[in-house]
């Protein structure tokens, strides 16, 4: 069962909602220019999805290249990035259930298996994605998910608020952390406690 969770404010959640807020302004003023050339509007979904991907790629890019904290993974149909080597995160263009669009591919499949440690990766960092979706007319960001998967299975989703809200929090695990006076100085989230390191982590939804 999907659990909408709660956790910390991080000050990545204003970059990453930047990330896409700059991207979706390039989409917006290539439609405009594209317009005034008489240019018609993309016939297929899947283009804009395409072109919106890979602005949201060229701003995460530009936002988090120099950031030292931060290890960005170019891969050949995508990049990922790993936070402090405590969450590795990807972004996708979200579905109505709060689920990354993918081809299934094998590294997609590894990806959203909870359990799967992928190679070179830290075996530690939480694996997330971050969903963004507009609304029907394509004319505004509808929602930016922070989410968890165990494949179709979803585990925990948040949405990070609009700059001007006050309902930024924190990425939790698969089990929200107990507040146990810790100071609130994590880049994202804990790490994923293995099994083999661990005996209280079998909490499930």
């Amino acid at each position: 069962m999907a659990r909408n969770s709660g956790g910390r404010s991080t000050p990545f959640h204003g970059r990453i909602r930047n990330v896409i807020d700059r991207a979706f302004k390039d989409l917006l003023e290539l439609r405009s220019c594209l317009k005034e050339k008489g240019v018609a509007p993309f016939i297929y979904e899947r283009t804009t999805a395409n072109v919106l991907f890979d602005f949201v790629i060229q701003h995460a890019h530009a936002e988090f290249d120099t950031d030292q904290n931060v290890r960005v993974i170019d891969q050949s149909q995508t990049v990922k990035f790993c936070f402090g080597d405590k969450v590795l995160l990807r972004f996708k263009k979200g579905d109505k259930d709060h689920l990354g669009r993918n081809l299934l591919t094998q590294a997609v499949i590894d990806f959203v298996n909870a359990g799967a440690f992928l190679p070179g990766m830290p075996p530690a960092a939480a694996k997330v994605e971050i969903l963004y979706s507009l609304n029907d007319l394509e004319t505004e960001i509808e929602s930016i998910i922070v989410a968890a998967r165990d494949g179709d299975q979803m585990l925990w989703h948040y949405e990070i608020g609009k700059p001007d809200a006050e309902n930024v929090i924190g990425l939790p695990l698969t089990t929200p952390p107990a507040d146990d006076g810790e100071d609130d100085d994590e880049l994202l989230v804990r790490p994923r406690v293995r099994p083999a390191d661990s005996e209280s982590d079998s909490e499930s939804d």
